[in-house]
């Protein structure tokens, strides 16, 4: 499993929450997790975003294979999850005799020289000398594609200023007494 998380870092948003709603009881804890939620919900929204700027795997294809958890309390933890993904889904290209022509991340990509192409575009490999047996060839899971710290910083910065943006609305939202 592999995971997001932010916690609210007290560079004076605490402070400032507790001088602004001091009296509304608990209405700093309940500005903070209001907004670490929304926050939370935009980065689920902008996952798939941020995997298919990196890889060449579809958005759809990336939301299709993974789990995603969103846990709030001081911040929020995001948590992905999911099973490996089939090298059909990213970019890849029969070449017989030559094998496979596969690309995961954008830019890269290499040729699988004993690779084959075999029903509804699964990549597959022999395992041994004979015919058989062979085995279908997989890529990253959607948990390990979050571990990218490229796509990480991207995740991080955008659910920082998502959660800003919302600490004033949820601060607005609480003072009118809705």
């Amino acid at each position: 499993m592999s995971g997001l998380q932010i916690q609210v870092a007290d560079n004076g948003v605490l402070e400032r929450l507790n001088k602004i709603l001091a009296g509304v009881p608990g209405g700093a804890q309940q500005a903070i997790a209001a907004a670490a939620k929304r926050a939370g919900e935009q980065a689920r929204t902008k996952a798939g975003r941020f995997v298919a700027q990196k890889y060449t795997l579809s958005v759809g294809s990336f939301m299709a294979k993974t789990k995603q958890r969103l846990t709030v309390s001081d911040g929020f933890t995001l948590e992905f999850s999911g099973t490996v993904i089939g090298l059909n889904r990213y970019s890849a290209k029969d070449r017989r005799p030559n094998g496979v022509f596969v690309q995961v991340k954008r830019g890269g990509g290499g040729t699988l020289a004993h690779a084959f192409s075999g029903p509804n575009g699964h990549i597959f490999e022999r395992v041994g000398t004979p015919r058989l047996p062979i085995e279908k060839i997989m890529g990253p899971s959607g948990g390990g594609i979050m571990k990218n710290d490229e796509i990480v910083e991207l995740m991080e910065k955008t659910t920082m200023e998502t959660f800003e943006k919302r600490i004033e609305v949820e601060i607005n939202r609480i003072l009118a007494g809705l």
